[in-house]
């Protein structure tokens, strides 16, 4: 049925005045110190620590045969480490050392962000300096570099989205503590993103790189999985994949862990999600961690409404 042009007029205009009424009176009001620091409250890192009981991302272990996973969360008395019989969903609290370890990073209360990422035996720890990847003995504090190929714009482990940045490293730790999943971050051409900070006195400039909507060069990643012992790095047999994963336009959506990749319980092969640019495909994977070929599991699409035939 048609709507006349006249009740159109007649009634967009009501909507109109009101929403001109509304954008009027918002722009009178005044915020002021108390409202930013009522909305402060309510900012994540102020009402995480306040949700008890919420499972943190399952670590497997590698003993008996990779049948129980522990996670961190938090309790009535603070914050704990669980481990869970898979077998028969009995759990417990986790006494082994990296349990010990991961329950004195967290804790009540907002930290500094962490710069780098413990294995799973808490005997080591992975970071990034000048865009290669190192690690750290926590015991002796000895450190050795893994790689030695990263360059500016082409770094490994890298956490830069555009839109989100920080300087830890992206990776998944194998169960047994032995390899490294990561990625060599290729951002050479992609186009630059500045900000000048307002503080007294001359400004700063900072710059870094952020693919934009409808740029032909994007930030893409190689994937590798790197032995800690050795040194050698096992690239994947593939082309680069999108910085994406299926959660988010970033390779990290849940606090910094990189959520689309996952070990095999003995460590010989990492299942990826390959995700495309726009979200409409996605490629579930298995990689041989020792040779770098690829099988191919699931693959999904997604139709716009012009494919499917309704255009």
């Amino acid at each position: 049925m048609s709507i006349p042009g006249v009740l159109i007029r007649r009634t967009a205009l009501p909507a109109f005045l009101i929403v001109s009424a509304s954008l009027s009176l918002r722009a009178q009001q005044r915020l002021t110190v108390d409202d930013y620091a009522q909305a402060e409250r309510f900012m994540g890192y102020n009402t995480t620590p306040l949700v008890l009981h919420s499972a943190g991302r399952p670590t497997w272990v590698s003993d008996q045969g990779g049948e129980r996973f522990w996670y961190r969360t938090i309790t009535e008395e603070g914050n704990q480490v669980l481990i869970v019989d898979a077998a028969d969903g009995v759990k417990r609290t986790c006494d082994l050392p990296e349990c010990r370890a991961s329950a004195d990073e967290g804790g009540r209360g907002a930290r500094p962000p962490r710069l780098d990422v413990r294995s799973p035996d808490g005997k080591r720890t992975a970071f990034i300096r000048d865009w290669n990847l190192w690690v750290r003995d926590i015991g002796s504090g000895k450190e050795s570099q893994l790689t030695k190929d990263g360059v500016k714009d082409f770094g490994y482990a890298t956490d830069n989205a555009g839109w989100t940045r920080s300087d830890r490293p992206i990776l998944v730790w194998s169960p047994d503590s032995r390899k490294i999943a990561t990625f060599q971050q290729d951002q050479r051409r992609v186009g630059e993103m500045y900000l000048v900070d307002t503080t007294v006195g001359h400004p700063n400039l900072q710059a870094w790189k952020y693919p934009l909507p409808g740029d032909d060069t994007v930030t893409m990643i190689q994937r590798v999985v790197i032995d800690v012992d050795s040194g050698k790095a096992v690239r994947f047999q593939m082309p680069p994949d999108q910085h994406r994963s299926t959660l988010c336009d970033d390779l990290a959506c849940r606090g910094g862990e990189w959520g689309d990749v996952q070990w095999s319980g003995d460590g010989s092969t990492v299942a990826f999600v390959s995700t495309a640019r726009d979200h409409r495909r996605e490629q579930l994977r298995v990689a041989d961690a020792s040779t770098g070929t690829i099988r191919d599991v699931l693959e999904e699409k997604a139709e716009t409404f012009f494919e499917s035939g309704n255009g």
